[in-house]
């Protein structure tokens, strides 16, 4: 019998909060996705670690197969994002004891005004009152991307995107994804069987202005004012809790 907690919060979220917590929070199995190229790859990854298949929490595997290659759809779209040697970014520890989190270039980028910053999406889960304080939003160190003062938290890999009030990015909306299904036994995707992610954000250069990422350099981004359940305290002219207080 699901809980109400596991039928209240949608797929998307509860399998970020799964990767966060056993990928993102450990910094061994993070490194070594980085050396993972396919899908197939990924799931033998996976499998060593005991965190696959069966082995999925059952709110994660809840619908049989399909279920299964949903949760699956969802952790290559979050590896591919983040985790992957192909990917434009990274996600690196802040401090020498790791204790935070944050999206740097992997390479020098330049992104033109308007235009969204690839490989960066995310989501807002709607929770339920009585999910709200749910422990697993403090194990996951969701607090930071509650973006709104009825239960809406960002998920995904922009969740980890950190703020700053002099940010050259923004938010934007993105169009659907189709997340590829993957052929039995075959890496190469097969368009016409996959499942299309709605209500994605991401990040893109103010209008106007192009940005330049060193390699190395964190992406941050304006989070918001004080009353979506954020405050600044940077002080600066365009302190976002200033403007707002």
């Amino acid at each position: 019998m699901l809980s109400r907690h596991e039928r209240a919060i949608d797929a998307y979220a509860e399998t970020w909060w799964f990767f966060y917590d056993q990928i993102f929070c450990r910094a061994e199995r993070r490194q070594l996705l980085e050396t993972v190229r396919t899908p197939r790859e990924a799931k033998e990854t996976f499998r060593s670690w005991g965190l696959y298949g069966s082995k999925f929490p059952s709110h994660l595997a809840r619908g049989g197969s399909r279920g299964l290659r949903r949760t699956w759809q969802h952790l290559w779209l979050f590896m591919s994002e983040v985790c992957s040697a192909d990917s434009p970014f990274r996600v690196v520890p802040l401090d020498k004891e790791g204790r935070g989190l944050g999206v740097v270039a992997r390479s020098d980028v330049t992104i033109a005004g308007g235009v969204a910053v690839k490989g960066l999406s995310g989501r807002i889960a709607t929770l339920p009152d009585d999910v709200a304080d749910d422990e697993r939003l403090d194990r996951c160190r969701m607090a930071p991307s509650r973006i709104s003062s009825t239960n809406g938290v960002l998920v995904g890999p922009l969740s980890v995107v950190n703020h700053s009030c002099e940010s050259k990015l923004e938010w934007t909306r993105l169009r659907p994804r189709l997340l590829a299904r993957k052929p039995a036994g075959s890496d190469s995707p097969s368009r016409s069987a996959g499942r299309t992610v709605h209500g994605l954000l991401g990040l893109r250069a103010k209008p106007g202005r192009k940005l330049a990422l060193a390699s190395g350099e964190e992406v941050v981004v304006k989070y918001g004012a004080k009353e979506l359940g954020f405050t600044c305290h940077c002080g600066s002219a365009s302190c976002v809790s200033k403007a707002t207080s």
